[in-house]
C-alpha cells in the first residue's frame, strides 16, 4: 500500500488531521477540553507560522493514517517541541511514524533548530511511544508525576541537533 506524506497547507487538510488526532485509538477521550481545543487549532495555525509545521500521512484509499506537528517553543531561540503525533494502529511498526518523525526533525534542522523536546505519558499506555522515542535517539530528561491527571504523569524527552 502506497503512503503519501505532505505538509498541511489547507484548512481542509488541517481539519482532517485534527479529526484523526481526536478519534478513539489516538487521543480521543484522553484529552482535556483545552487540549481538544489545541488539537483543532494548532494544525490550522501552523499554516501561517514560519517556525511550525504539521504533516499528514495518507494511504492509497485517501485515509489519514498519521499526523505530526512541530513548533518552536515560546522562547524562540531554536528550541522546538513535538506538538501532536499519532499513527493509526494498523500502520504502527510499518515505518509511518519513523518517516513522520524524520520530516519533523528535517524541518528543525532546516530552521537551524537546536533541539526537539517531546513529552508523553508515564503510564503503560504510552510505553511503546517511549520506546519509539528512545529508539530514535531521544533521551529522557524529566518526569512530572500526575501531570496529565492523577494516574498519568509526564515524561520529557530531548534530542539535540548540531546548529
Amino acid at each position: 500500500m502506497q503512503i503519501g506524506y505532505s505538509i498541511i497547507t489547507s484548512a481542509e487538510q488541517a481539519k482532517r488531521a485534527s479529526e484523526f488526532l481526536i478519534r478513539d485509538g489516538n487521543f480521543g477521550g484522553m484529552v482535556s477540553d483545552k487540549e481538544e481545543e489545541l488539537i483543532f487549532s494548532e494544525p490550522l495555525a501552523s499554516i501561517e507560522r514560519e517556525h511550525a509545521r504539521f504533516w499528514i500521512a495518507i494511504n492509497s484509499n485517501e485515509e489519514v493514517i498519521g499526523v505530526i506537528g512541530i513548533n518552536e517553543n515560546d522562547v524562540a531561540t531554536g528550541g522546538y517541541y513535538l506538538d501532536w503525533f499519532a499513527v493509526d494502529q494498523e500502520y504502527r511498526r510499518a515505518g509511518v511514524g519513523s518517516e513522520l518523525l524524520k520530516l519533523a526533525e528535517g524541518f528543525v534542522i532546516e530552521m537551524n533548530g537546536r533541539y526537539i523536546n517531546i513529552d508523553t505519558g508515564d503510564n503503560e499506555k504510552y510505553a511503546k511511544a517511549r520506546a519509539f522515542y528512545e529508539h530514535n535517539g531521544y533521551q529522557q530528561v524529566g518526569h512530572i508525576p500526575e501531570f496529565y491527571h492523577p494516574k498519568c504523569g509526564r515524561i520529557d524527552y530531548y534530542k539535540k541537533f548540531n546548529s
